[in-house]
Formats: structure tokens, sequence, C-alpha cells
């Protein structure tokens, strides 16, 4: 515990901000205040944990000023659907908190898990000496735990945060399985299922929306190139699975891989390049264009490569076996061009890194 001349701020946090559809505000600063928000929000939704959440606050409030410590209480609220927005507003609140009452360090009285995702955000400002859990006591009973599920149930069908996994995902999957269904495509409906429940996880897991939405705020001329240039290598991606599976490997097969693929390569990456240089322009980075078109060199190798890759097997009868591609494709003259496109590329990047070093 810190010395008794330090202020401690005891800090109940709503992270969902429960506490704005009871009709309150935060932030909410000082004890009498805090007890007048705990007696409305009781009132008004009395089995919201965060109701024990306040009240634990207030015990601590009332335990540490009797021993002489120098404290305050405060609530902050987060957003009800956007943990990134409720981190930003927690924080630029909890810094204006700071700057009026001083304190120096935090007790953070927590109802579950999703509070202490605020963790990272509260250490930035002050030192967070305690985490003080509320566990809410329930009763074994059959009834008892009936209601208690109801009452879970009702959270994930009406909260945002807990519909859109509880029903959006589901709902989606339907979706995706009728419309594969009606399209008479229910031999493939595990492929389908899988992909689709992979993109989800890779657009949640990478946080795609939210680095998106940040990227279209930033810049509008970046986001339409990623989204073009992502567009289109998925469209790659698409063509090349469905072409292996569909038709297989053939003669045929790999010269309209090799050649739509160098096709839609070239509108992809000159859509993210070009994208990246407007941007440059834009902002005043000319010097440094030079780092974005340097890729293309590689890239450049990229395209020759197959198109010789596409010319050899081009070359090879129609019923060509399996070996007999694969050995056009790895061929000398392939595999020296490969080698050349190596050295070139680290080459000029030497160059550019020892002009750039001179420069500066």
């Amino acid at each position: 515990m810190r010395a008794k001349g330090s202020k401690i701020l005891i800090l109940s946090v709503d992270i969902d901000d429960d506490l704005s559809k009871a009709g309150l505000s935060a932030p909410i600063v000082g004890y009498n205040d805090v007890l007048k928000t705990l007696l409305i929000f009781g009132k008004r939704k009395p089995e919201d944990s965060d109701v024990n959440a306040i009240l634990k606050a207030l015990s601590l409030y009332d335990e540490l000023s009797s021993q002489g410590y120098d404290v305050d209480i405060a609530i902050l609220a987060g957003h009800p659907s956007s943990s990134l927005r409720a981190s930003l507003r927690i924080r630029d609140d909890l810094i204006k908190l700071k700057d009026s009452l001083g304190f120096n360090s935090i007790v953070l009285v927590s109802d579950g898990a999703s509070d202490e995702k605020i963790l990272p955000v509260l250490q930035s400002i002050a030192d967070v000496i305690s985490v003080e859990r509320v566990i809410v006591e329930q009763s074994r009973g059959i009834e008892e735990t009936f209601l208690l599920l109801s009452r879970y149930i009702k959270k994930a069908v009406n909260e945002l945060p807990y519909s859109k996994i509880f029903l959006g995902v589901p709902g989606a999957l339907l979706l995706v399985i009728a419309i594969a269904s009606l399209l008479n495509l229910g031999r493939y409906i595990n492929e389908i299922v899988f992909l689709f429940l992979g993109s989800i996880l890779i657009i949640k897991g990478f946080g795609l929306p939210s680095r998106m939405l940040d990227l279209w705020k930033n810049s509008p001329v970046l986001f339409i190139a990623y989204l073009l240039g992502g567009m289109t290598y998925f469209i790659v991606f698409l063509t090349i699975s469905y072409t292996l599976y569909v038709v297989g490997l053939t003669t045929s097969s790999f010269i309209f891989l090799v050649d739509s693929t160098k096709a839609l390569l070239i509108l992809g990456t000159m859509a993210i390049v070009s994208g990246r240089l407007i941007y440059k322009i834009i902002i005043g980075l000319e010097e440094t264009l030079w780092k974005d078109v340097m890729p293309l060199i590689p890239f450049i190798f990229i395209i020759v490569i197959l198109q010789k890759i596409s010319d050899n097997v081009k070359k090879l009868e129609p019923i060509a076996s399996f070996d007999q591609i694969v050995s056009s494709a790895i061929s000398p003259d392939v595999l020296t061009l490969i080698g050349v496109s190596i050295a070139v590329s680290m080459i000029v990047a030497f160059v550019f890194l020892v002009l750039e070093k001179e420069s500066k």
C-alpha cells in the first residue's frame, strides 16, 4: 500500500455503458454523486452486476478513508458496441480526472473480465495497485439457476456485443447454407462453411474492420487502393482453388492459372503501389517514393518468370503428366531467372539504402 500522503482513486468501470441505458451519464466523481448514482441505477437495473461493483467501490472508499488514506472515487463508462471506442473514452476521461483530482494510483473495482481489458489503458496513466473483483453469489436452486440462465440469454439476444456472436454468426452461417442449396452447391457445403468460418476468424482475429475504418479516416486513397488490391488477390486465391478442385492440374488449366494470376497480380499490385504514391505526394513525402517503387523491381521479375513458365508449359502435349508440367515450370532457364531476380533486387536495394544514408 502506498504512503498515506499520496491520493488513491477508487475506480469502477462500466465498460459497456449500462449507465446510459438507465438515463445516467459518466464520468461520475465524488462519494455523494457515486452514492446517488448507485441508488438510481440500482432501482432501474437491480439485476446488473455493475450495481455490486459500485457498492464494492463505496465500501473500499469507506475502508481506506477510515485508515487515513487520501482517497477519491469515480465511475467511468465505455461504449456499448465498440471496445476501441470504450478504451479511448475511458482514457480521455481518466486523463481529465487525473488533472483535476491529482491522484497517484488506482484501485480498479471489476465485475468481470471485460472490465479488466482496459487495464493497459489505466496503467498508462497511473499505477494500478490493486484489482478488486466482485463475484456475485447466486442461489444454487433450480429456479434461480433457470432465472440466471434466462437473464444471460436475454443479454445475448438484446445487447449488441453479445448478439453479434450468438445471433449474428449463426444467422450468417444459415444464410450461406441456404444460398448454397438454392444454387445447387450442396455437395460443396462443407467447403463453403469452412471458407465462411475461416473468413470470419481471419477478419475478427486480425481486427480488419477497425483497421480498415482507421485507414479510411486517415486516407481514403490508401483505403481504396488496399481494398482493390486485397479483392484482386482474393480473386487469385479463389481462381486457383476452384480450377484445381474442379478441373485438376492439366496443361491447359495450368496455363490458364499462370496467365490469369499474372494479369490479376499486375492489377492488384499496381492499385496498391499507385495508391501509396498518390498518398505520399499528397502529404508531401516525395523523397520516400523510392521505397514504394523499389518493390516493383522484383515484382517485374515475377511477372517475367510467370510468362516464361507459361511459355514452357505451352510447348507440352495437352495430356502432359504432372511430372512433365512441374519439370517445365522449374526448368533451368526459369531457375536462372529466379537467381537473377534475387541478385538484382538485392543490389538495387543496397544502392538505394546507401544513397538514402548519404543524403541524410
